[in-house]
């Protein structure tokens, strides 16, 4: 009943959106994911499929599907992206075998890794992770 009421809630105020703020009642979407949108929605698929919620998961699924999109150029906090997003995809595709969560998944992973320039050839520097206002850079070792 308690997740119930959190998802209808989340859907009524914040749909697609990062995060619903219980108190005001208003969707809100933090700079950690840069422009990504529905952390809240991937981060429950596999909640709503644990507590068999079968339409609800249904429509998450199929927001993802249609509405994902890691295709943006900003900053982000690559742990909070992977925990959230891939591992939200992927906990749902183990639990349901739904193909689309591990195709989503992919997507995000792959991106992740199409850079134009290989980081890792720079003489003597390395790159950071995510750091408030700066995703990643270089530094000197």
């Amino acid at each position: 009943e308690m997740m119930s009421h959190a998802w209808n809630n989340y859907k009524h105020y914040a749909w697609g959106l990062n995060e619903l703020k219980p108190i005001s009642k208003q969707g809100h979407s933090s700079n950690l994911f840069g422009n990504i949108q529905g952390a809240t929605i991937v981060d429950a698929l596999d909640t709503l499929y644990i507590m068999e919620m079968k339409e609800e998961f249904k429509e998450a699924k199929e927001w993802v599907e249609k509405n994902l999109n890691f295709n943006v150029n900003a900053e982000i906090s690559v742990f909070e992206v992977n925990i959230r997003f891939v591992g939200g995809l992927l906990s749902a595709y183990y639990l349901s075998g739904e193909e689309v969560t591990l195709d989503v998944a992919f997507a995000c992973l792959f991106g992740a890794f199409a850079i134009s320039i290989d980081l890792w050839h720079f003489p003597g520097l390395v790159p950071l992770g995510f750091s408030p206002r700066i995703c990643s850079y270089l530094i000197p070792m």
